[in-house]
Order: C-alpha cells, then sequence, then structure tokens
C-alpha cells in the first residue's frame, strides 16, 4: 500500500536510471558498466545539492542487489528492489558524514565492510558530505577505500568536491552532477503537479524552478509549500511569498531607481521590501544576478531563459541612457553587503549603506578646491582673485582634509565587521569643523534621515574611540551637525558682466563651512551663487 504521506520529492525520487533527468552522462556511462560487469569499488558524485547524488547511488544498489542483477535495468518489483526503494535494505548502509565525522565513526564502518551480504549480493556504502570527514577520518577512509571485499561497494557524495583529499579522489570513478536546465525542472513539475491534480500558472512553476537554482529536490519542495499555502491555485504571488522573494516588478523598479540615481526612492523600495517581511539577503544576491544579466542581455542581446527579470523588464532598462553610471562600482557593493549579511550584520543596514555608498560615488561629491582656475567650490561658489595665491587656499584646508582622510583609512582598517558600514557612511560625509577638541561633520539631505539611525550613541562612541586611537588626543570628540538647508536671505538676482546668475546676500548666509568663512576673510572673495544640494547636476 502506497505511503500518502511522503513528500513529494520521496514520492517522486526516480526508480530507474531512464528517469533521472539531466544527468544522462552519468547514468548512460554507470548502465554501460553494469551491463559489462566493469563496477568500480567507489564512486564520488559530487554536485548542487538536490541533483540525484544519492538517487543514482541508491540505483546502483537496486542494479547490484536486484533478484535479476547485476543489472543494468534492475526490475523494480523484487523483495530487494522494493526494500532497497524503500530505504530498509539491510545491505545498503547510508551513512551522514556531517554528523558522523569521526574517525571512531569511520572505524566502526570499516568493521561493518568484513561481515557478508545478508540479503543481497553486495553491501552498498553510501557516505553523504564526505567532504565534512576529520583529517583523521578521511585517512581512515582512504586505507578502506584501498583494499575492499570484492562484495563492497562504496559512493561518497559531496557538495564541495575541492574538500575532498585528493588521494580519496584517486581512489574513485569520480562524476560531476550538473545543476539541471531550468526547462528541465518546470517539465518535471508540471507531471507531478498534473499527477497530484495541483491547479497553477505556468509562471509560477517557472519561478519555483528559478528559485531551485537547478535542484529538482528543492523545485519539487517548494512546489508542495506553495500548494499547502494556497490551498487552491498556485500563481506567482503565491510562490513569492512562500519563498520569501521579491517579484520581478520590484527588482526592477530598484534595479531603475539605482541606474537613475534617485536615491530617495531606491531607499524607499527597500524600506518597503523589509516592511512586508520579504528576505533582504535574498534580495541583495537578486539585485547581483540581475544586473550581471542586464549587463549579458545588452552586450550580447540575448535573452536566456533562466534570467530571474522578464525579457520585457530588461528591455525596458536597456531603453534608458544609463551610460554615466558606475554600475560595475554597484556590483561590488553589493558582493560586499553580501559578506558583511554572511558576517551576521543586519541585511536592511548592509543594503542601506551599499545603496548609500553607490549614490556618494555617482552623484554626491564632496567639496573640493580647484586651482589654477582661481575658484572654490563648497556648499556654495565663491570666487577668488586670480591674483591671489591659490596655493593658500591648499594649505589652509587640504591640510585637514588629508588628516581626515587618513583617519578614515585608519578606522577602515582597524574596524570590525559591525563598523564597516559606519566607515562607508563616514566616507559620504562634508567635514564641517576640524579642532583639537571636536570633529563635526554633516549629511546632505538624502543621507541626513538614514543616517540618524547609523550614528546611534553606541556608534559614535566606537567613532570617538577610534578618534582617540588616530589622533592620541583623549577630549576629542565626534558630532554630527544637523542637516545643511540654503539660506533664505536672498535679497535679489542680477546678471553679471559675464552673463552668469549672481545672488547677493544682505548678510552673511546660515549655515556656511568655516572653510568657505574663511576664505570671504581671508581672500575678499565673493559668494556668487547657492549651490542646491539636491540637484546633483549642480554640484561641482
Amino acid at each position: 500500500m502506497e505511503d500518502t504521506n511522503l513528500t513529494l520529492y520521496r514520492k517522486y525520487r526516480p526508480s530507474f536510471f531512464e528517469e533521472v533527468v539531466g544527468q544522462e552522462h552519468i547514468t548512460v556511462t554507470i548502465k554501460n558498466a553494469l551491463k559489462t560487469g566493469r563496477i568500480s569499488h567507489a564512486y564520488l558524485f559530487a554536485g548542487p545539492r538536490g541533483t540525484g547524488k544519492t538517487t543514482v547511488a541508491r540505483l546502483i544498489a537496486k542494479a547490484l542487489n536486484c533478484k535479476e542483477g547485476p543489472t543494468d535495468n534492475p526490475c523494480g518489483v523484487c523483495d530487494n528492489c522494493r526494500s532497497i526503494q524503500q530505504g530498509n535494505f539491510l545491505d545498503v548502509i547510508e551513512i551522514d558524514a556531517a554528523s558522523n565525522r569521526g574517525i571512531d565513526d569511520i572505524r566502526e564502518l570499516r568493521d561493518h565492510i568484513y561481515f557478508n551480504p545478508s540479503q543481497g549480493k553486495y553491501r552498498v556504502f553510501i557516505i553523504d558530505e564526505v567532504h565534512m570527514l576529520t583529517q583523521d577520518a578521511s585517512n581512515a577512509l582512504l586505507k578502506t577505500l584501498e583494499e575492499p571485499p570484492s562484495y563492497a561497494v562504496f559512493v561518497l557524495a559531496t557538495t564541495e568536491k575541492h574538500k575532498v583529499i585528493p588521494t580519496i579522489q584517486s581512489r574513485c570513478q569520480v562524476f560531476d552532477f550538473r545543476k539541471l536546465p531550468l526547462p528541465i525542472i518546470v517539465e518535471r513539475l508540471k507531471t507531478v503537479a498534473d499527477k497530484e491534480g495541483y491547479e497553477y500558472d505556468e509562471r509560477a512553476l517557472v519561478l519555483v524552478a528559478r528559485k531551485a537554482r537547478g535542484g529538482m529536490r528543492d523545485a519539487l519542495v517548494l512546489l508542495e509549500q506553495s500548494r499547502t499555502f494556497a490551498n487552491g491555485k498556485i500563481t506567482a504571488e503565491v510562490v513569492q511569498k512562500v519563498a520569501g522573494v521579491v517579484s520581478e516588478e520590484i527588482v526592477h523598479k530598484l534595479l531603475a531607481s539605482l541606474l537613475e540615481a534617485n536615491l530617495t526612492q531606491a531607499i524607499r523600495i527597500v524600506r518597503e521590501v523589509d516592511s512586508q517581511g520579504f528576505d533582504l539577503k535574498n534580495l541583495i544576491s537578486t539585485l547581483v544576478q540581475s544586473i550581471v544579466e542586464y549587463l549579458i542581455y545588452k552586450q550580447s542581446g540575448t535573452y536566456h531563459e533562466d534570467f530571474h527579470i522578464e525579457k520585457n523588464l530588461l528591455d525596458d532598462l536597456i531603453s534608458r541612457d544609463f551610460e554615466k553610471v558606475d554600475i560595475f562600482g554597484m556590483i561590488e557593493l553589493l558582493e560586499q553587503a553580501e559578506g558583511r549579511v554572511r558576517y551576521g550584520e543586519d541585511p536592511l543596514l548592509a543594503l542601506e549603506s551599499a545603496i548609500i555608498k553607490f549614490f556618494g560615488r555617482n552623484s554626491i561629491k564632496q567639496p573640493n578646491i580647484k586651482t589654477g582656475t582661481g575658484s572654490f567650490t563648497g556648499l556654495f561658489s565663491v570666487q577668488v582673485s586670480k591674483q591671489q595665491d591659490s596655493n593658500q587656499v591648499d594649505n589652509m584646508f587640504l591640510n585637514k582634509e588629508d588628516r581626515w582622510n587618513d583617519f578614515l583609512e585608519f578606522f577602515k582598517k582597524q574596524s570590525d565587521a559591525s563598523e564597516i558600514a559606519l566607515h562607508g557612511f563616514l566616507k559620504e560625509s562634508y567635514l564641517i569643523e576640524f579642532g583639537d577638541e571636536k570633529i563635526v561633520v554633516a549629511f546632505p539631505k538624502d543621507f541626513h534621515s538614514t543616517a540618524k539611525n547609523i550614528f546611534t550613541e553606541e556608534n559614535v562612541s566606537k567613532i570617538n574611540q577610534r578618534l582617540r586611537q588616530f589622533f592620541k588626543k583623549e577630549n576629542i570628540r565626534f558630532e554630527i551637525k544637523d542637516i545643511f538647508e540654503p539660506s533664505e536671505t536672498i535679497l535679489n538676482q542680477k546678471e553679471s558682466n559675464n552673463n552668469t546668475n549672481l545672488v547677493e546676500y544682505e548678510q552673511e548666509p546660515q549655515g556656511l563651512f568655516d572653510y568657505e568663512k574663511a576664505i570671504i576673510e581671508k581672500f575678499g572673495a565673493q559668494i556668487v551663487g547657492e549651490r542646491d544640494l539636491n540637484n546633483k547636476d549642480d554640484i561641482s
């Protein structure tokens, strides 16, 4: 009687070599070996999870122990075949090396090897995740593999072949299992869903297959979860909720925001995704993959069916002008964010800091001094007489900027994982005041709300500690100035001699940086215009 409580991936586990899809380069080779009687005493199956490694290992056991065997076509109905299929055949010993990884476990296994088969003709030892064995256990297994009894066959399985010691690999026939192509997974999902009487959308099955990333087992598990959650028709929306992944449309909008340098919209989308409970770790990796897909499609004109984003959405992105954006820099920052998340950093913080750094590099530049032309650019444009020595300007301000940049490098080197984001935000700040006892910075308007959440009392304390270490001053402290707001004391505008719009002030504008005040006082400079921090084209 069939067990109705079996999960889908167990219920539809292949019973014959011909039912294993996508791994014909392996199944055909093994079938030929069975036909000619040239069975190896040890196999190493390597490849991603859920691609059929354990299934093929059991099929080998079935082929060797079938009442008609050894055969390349086990009957599937004899007592031995049925027992192996159900997982209770005494001569098939399955070991999980992740939990039985020590030398004592392998010694116990070695003792069992020399017992003759009790039910069949061969004893088949299947060791899963063999790369997890300790060094001593691996050496003990190596000794066992060198001269096993004629009735013993080993099938070692691993998702990380490079961690299996070379001496073990050299004693095995090695087969590399491949990720299953998207169409094969979708077709298998359709077959299973139809047999189970599921109602589904085609697009939903495609999303399930994409999420599985080449693994049939993961695809069947997600299909079953989606059916349980929906309690009816399986739709794309159902799959997205169950898998915790955002829709293609949201990924498209976020990509467009990044490529269009729209910081406000990008942060808003990320916050909305987070508030809805989606997995931001998944979003970060999806963004990286989607940007790569965008570049591949843009450069080659070829759309691959396993892309995360639909072709029409990529066409929309390509139709826009993103030539001035450092898209490779975006990939780099997102990959760094992925790394920080793996080390325990909050995904929202990691993603938002990556986005802010990206905008800092591409749109919001630090105040800078232009020498040679006699002009200085800060929050306000200031004209310095050409007769005056602009190098004096360099000496006044660049030394402080250099010292601040030196501190930032020191902070980066000393930072642990929790401080990496702080360093990124500090790099995007404006240096307002640089003194013996106080360093003050400010952030542009688009950065300010997020910066307030980042620079908590605890984080400011960390910065102060680093400042004291670097400058060797116990009293020095770090402050964030409220966001700079443009002055409202503008009286009138008039045309200058060179036909550029000048702005005159009745009194000193509010919010001038100390270095701008100093330039005005020292060089008799004139304020000629107010810079709009919200307009990237107005930033020089």
